[in-house]
């Protein structure tokens, strides 16, 4: 836009120059009038198709600098982020301009190096180098490079190669800076390697040299140089090995030398009056093929070969020969001395668990792609490969490297190992002394610094000291009392520290936060001519004993609240089970009297039910809690739509909010197919209802809204986060006290326990939520203001899971309608007179006849007397025989009739109980009428 605003810009300005300039210039307009209509025409025709002439140039202008400017842009783009750094120096050597890589070899941001001296960037010891290097650029005007070291941000130093040449306008020095740190380590570990590879060939006791192709001497073995008397280093090695200075008539490389194999050959020669035996073999010499001569006495003819092998089988090295794939070929003694077995056949170094669980596969890979490669010192034991091998561990420090064949191609892999056993023993024993001493030990300097802990110091105090904390220091800072004794102690004095209070967090923020009573001994570590060197703090743990008061202390305040948690639970539970029960009683009592009117009595039976429920409630609430405690409470996954569960709580408890003068909203999160989910539709009602009822409860204005969301949980990784939903019952009622919102969760708990707010509840709701939220994954928190409300979220895990729906299977219709099918015989088997009564009385309406018994033998009985009876309703509890027993008893004469087991106790396994008697169904009580007649009617309809 700011572009397009400066062309309109630039074009009103050429337009007033333009007429400016028509002023001063001869107007034709006095001679138009002498043109003629048509020339006129002709005319205004020229000027528009030169004016659409301009209008084009201009956009084909505007788009070429477009194009320009983008271009630019690439180019900028690509100098930002060139994996090269470029640098733009003033002649002063300060910066002008750099990239993005400049700025991050150099360790800081690109806008605080700019004006910086550049050479200031460069180690003191490469920097005269630089300076020359940049005086150079500008004296000269060509190209100029060198190689300098930087010291960027945290002291970290990278190798870099520079050019630079000078700006065209002279007044800049362009600099291209390549970061070469990787290729210097290399070449560092290479000359490393070259050097081991020469020491090794140095310290073997016989004459040896390297010669070409052409047999040119390019390696020579100082016990060689010794035997000729002088370097013949780049000499033909006839000329100076051979007295005749002929070429030997056996010399291999009339054949041409063979690399890789195991092939030797034998010549001869004469040095100053002596006759050597020559032996050759093939190699490669750094990357070309060559041939490696040792020289032997001619005395020792007989036992060349052998001495040839004992070049491998003496030397006081393990040496390992193996095949590509890391089996045997050949070892020496020093390694079956070493490792206490020769390894089988079958066995691969390559493939060996415990060498790889090390990490030196990668170590494997760059030998056989033939790097000479060292590896780290390395305790290793055999026995740990196979048990029938010698349990001796040992410390190994190894090298290994190819042989090639004959086309430079590696066919085989050398290891060679040194037994460094006894250095690593003799720095164990010392660490055994520290290490495996149950007190805890500190070496510290004269300084107080710390040199050394054990892990008993670690495990009793949490941490390690940093380098610069002295312990001296430390303890002269408590108190003048201290500070004598650590004078006492760099006297060379054995002190035995008072006990002290210590927490390492207090004197090192990095430390844990653990308080401990440490009792401590501090001795002097002397050398051999008495001086102090060291010293050693020996500490105690004596926090157990400091702490058994004050842990008694909370171990009495503990019982006391929970004697007082006790206490409230009881005058709780006797307040609401009283409370309902005075309803119950109180009304029954003035239902007796009969000058009560009908609506009166209704009014009066509708209160006694009513508290009947809310006793019914609590009593489930109870028996919820034990189930949940006992691990009896079962989870039952079905498909369950949550938008039906959310509309139905909203209607459910509608009318009692707004009879309270609140609003309540809800909220869908999801469309109707997406809210059909995998869960237990029961427990997330449960869930709901608690939380919707605690609401109301404490809420007398405001609004009240429930619902929830789909989320993903962030505390896992991205890829591995689970979808949840997340609920939430939200309120503008009377809030939770910070220091209470933790308690609300637990048993028999309310947020407050004193009786100033009697509310109604034996404080279990929120106990069996959460274990009901955690119970399907979840979890369960609150967020609340007192005074200002409370917010309730649970989770429970997003499993979208349809099923495909049965569309055979039909509700069974528990309407208090006429009976459908024939009138039944029924046996009712319960002890209690008041329960025979109720079910009598639900049941008239299907039977034809109702046989009443109070005991399961006499259950038993009437079943045996009446082969016709078609409905058995048993109570579980029942004196000389229960209802399972009986049960058990009826099937083994009567497989026909139909059984409903009923019981009070409510708990899991009661079905699965009654099933295993032989029962058909389940009937928990408190039951209904329509309870009831639904499982006659599944049993009796059958239209069902």
């Amino acid at each position: 836009m700011k572009k397009q605003k400066s062309n309109l810009t630039d074009a009103a300005s050429l337009r007033q120059k333009a007429e400016e300039k028509l002023k001063t210039s001869t107007s034709i307009s006095g001679s138009i009038k002498s043109f003629s209509e048509d020339e006129i025409l002709k005319l205004i025709h020229e000027l528009e198709v030169h004016r659409i002439e301009l209008e084009m140039q201009n956009e084909e202008l505007l788009i070429a600098i477009h194009k320009a400017e983008l271009t630019e842009e690439k180019y900028i783009e690509l100098y930002d982020f060139a994996p090269s750094g470029f640098i733009s120096l003033t002649k002063d050597g300060k910066i002008a301009e750099l990239n993005f890589s400049t700025a991050l070899m150099l360790g800081k941001e690109r806008l605080h190096l700019i004006k910086n001296n550049f050479a200031l960037f460069i180690t003191e010891e490469t920097r005269p180098i630089f300076n020359l290097f940049f005086t150079n650029v500008f004296t000269s005007k060509i190209k100029q490079s060198c190689e300098v070291i930087i010291a960027s941000e945290g002291n970290l130093t990278k190798h870099v190669t520079i050019d630079g040449v000078v700006s065209q306008d002279d007044e800049f020095c362009l600099l291209t800076v390549v970061d070469i740190t990787e290729r210097k380590l290399t070449e560092a570990k290479l000359m490393e390697s070259e050097e081991f590879s020469r020491y090794l060939l140095q310290t073997i006791p016989f004459g040896m040299d390297i010669v070409d192709e052409n047999g040119t001497v390019l390696f020579q073995s100082d016990n060689l140089k010794k035997l000729c008397g002088e370097d013949t280093i780049d000499e033909k090695c006839w000329e100076q090995y051979r007295d005749d200075k002929t070429q030997c008539s056996g010399c291999p490389l009339r054949a041409g030398i063979k690399v890789g194999t195991t092939e030797m050959y034998e010549s001869s020669g004469v040095m100053g009056g002596k006759t050597f035996e020559i032996i050759h073999t093939g190699m490669m010499y750094k990357g070309k093929t060559a041939m490696l001569e040792i020289f032997i006495d001619i005395s020792q003819r007989k036992q060349s070969e052998a001495i040839f092998k004992d070049i491998i089988e003496k030397n006081p090295m393990s040496i390992q020969i193996l095949d590509m794939e890391g089996y045997l070929i050949q070892v020496n003694s020093a390694h079956t001395k070493l490792f206490g077995v020769k390894p089988p056949s079958d066995y691969s170094v390559l493939k060996d668990t415990q060498l790889l669980s090390f990490g030196f596969s990668e170590f494997f890979e760059r030998i056989k792609n033939g790097e000479v490669v060292f590896f780290p010192d390395t305790y290793y034991n055999v026995h740990d490969v196979d048990p029938l091998f010698p349990d001796s561990p040992i410390w190994v420090k190894a090298l290994g490297f190819t042989l090639n064949d004959n086309n430079g191609k590696p066919n085989k892999i050398v290891l060679m190992h040194e037994n460094i056993t006894e250095r690593k023993n003799a720095e164990a024993l010392l660490n055994d002394i520290i290490e495996n001493n149950p007190m805890s030990i500190q070496i510290v300097d004269k300084e107080g610094c710390t040199l050394r802990v054990n892990p008993s110091f670690i495990e009793l105090f949490g941490s390690i000291p940093p380098p610069q904390f002295s312990i001296f220091d430390d303890l002269k800072s408590k108190s003048p009392e201290m500070e004598n004794l650590v004078t006492h102690v760099k006297n060379g004095e054995i002190v035995h520290l008072p006990d002290i209070y210590f927490n390492a967090h207090d004197a090192v923020a990095e430390a844990p936060d653990i308080p401990l009573w440490i009792r401590a001994l501090i001795f002097p570590l002397k050398n051999s001519a008495g001086k102090t060197e060291r010293f050693v703090f020996m500490h105690e743990n004596i926090t157990e004993r400091k702490n058994a008061e004050q842990e008694l202390v909370i171990a009495k305040n503990h019982a006391e609240e929970s004697d007082r948690l006790k206490s409230a639970f009881l005058a709780n539970m006797s307040h609401e089970i009283r409370t309902p029960m005075n309803g119950i009683l109180g009304f029954a009592e003035v239902l007796k009297d009969p000058d009560l009117s009908g609506e009166q009595q209704q009014q009066y039976l509708s209160i006694i039910e009513k508290s009947g429920v809310r006793m019914l409630n609590i009593i489930n609430d109870i028996v919820d809690i034990s189930k949940i405690e006992a691990g009896l409470m079962k989870v039952s996954i079905t498909e369950s739509n949550i938008n039906e569960q959310i509309e139905y709580i909203y209607t459910f408890f509608k009318p009692e909010v707004e009879a309270k003068g609140i609003q309540l909203f809800f909220k869908n999160a999801l469309p109707a197919k997406s809210a059909l989910i995998q869960t237990d539709r029961e427990k997330i009602y449960a869930i709901l209802t608690n939380l919707v009822k605690n609401a109301i409860k404490y809420t007398y204005k405001g609004i009240i809204e429930f619902g929830y969301d789909l989320i993903k949980d962030s505390s896992l990784q991205e890829q591995s986060r689970i979808t949840q939903l997340k609920f939430f019952v939200k309120d503008t009622g009377i809030g939770i006290p910070n220091d209470r919102q933790q308690a609300v969760f637990e048993r028999f708990i309310q947020a407050d326990i004193s009786d100033r707010r009697a509310y109604q509840g034996a404080g279990l709701g929120l106990s069996i939520t959460k274990a009901y939220v955690e119970m399907l994954n979840g979890k369960i928190w609150v967020e609340s203001e007192e005074g200002k409300g409370s917010c309730f979220y649970f989770t429970i895990p997003y499993i979208h899971e349809l099923k495909e729906k049965n569309d055979t299977e039909k509700p069974v219709s528990t309407e208090n309608t006429a009976c459908p099918y024939k009138k039944l015989k029924v046996l009712i088997a319960d002890d209690d007179t008041t329960s025979r009564m109720l079910i009598s009385m639900v049941i008239k309406k299907f039977c034809k006849e109702i046989i009443e018994v109070e005991t399961g033998i006499k259950a038993l009985e009437a079943c045996r007397n009446n082969p016709d009876i078609d409905l058995i309703i048993m109570d579980v509890k029942m004196p000389e025989m229960d209802g399972y027993e009986a049960t058990k008893k009826i099937r083994t004469f009567n497989t026909d009739v139909v059984i409903l087991i009923q019981t009070a106790y409510a708990l899991s396994g009661d079905k699965e109980d009654a099933n295993a008697a032989g029962c058909n169904d389940y009937l928990s009580k408190p039951f209904t009428s329509a309870s009831l007649s639904a499982l006659i009617n599944k049993y009796f309809n059958k239209e069902n």
